[in-house]
């Protein structure tokens, strides 16, 4: 207790340039497990906002996962597409070898 009366938060925290903790200086709040905590260090909210930010990374993984199969995929149809074009060039077929120029050009540089 402090010397208003006030219960202190029971969280001990770390200062920039300290090299030991010290305790929060905020008046505790609410008691949880028979501790005082301020609102920063609530226990209940710490960890509902550590819930949110790993559900937040989870979306963004699964976001880039998506992303990664979906150009899978389309690398694997430029290539099928590419190798039915060099199939109907070997063919005879004009069209494909006029698509196939362009890029032989620039595979030669």
């Amino acid at each position: 207790m402090t010397a208003t009366n006030k219960p202190e938060c029971s969280k001990r925290v770390f200062r920039p340039g300290a090299f030991r903790s010290s305790p929060c200086s905020f008046a505790g709040k609410v008691e949880r497990d028979g501790k005082w905590y301020c609102k920063r260090h609530d226990p209940e909210v710490v960890a509902a906002k550590r819930a949110a930010k790993e559900a937040e990374w989870a979306a963004e993984r699964a976001a880039q996962r998506a992303l990664s199969e979906r150009k899978q995929i389309v690398a694997a149809a430029k290539a099928d597409a590419l190798a039915y074009v060099k199939e109907l060039a070997a063919q005879g077929d004009a069209r494909a070898a006029a698509i196939l120029e362009p890029l032989d050009a620039e595979a030669d540089r």
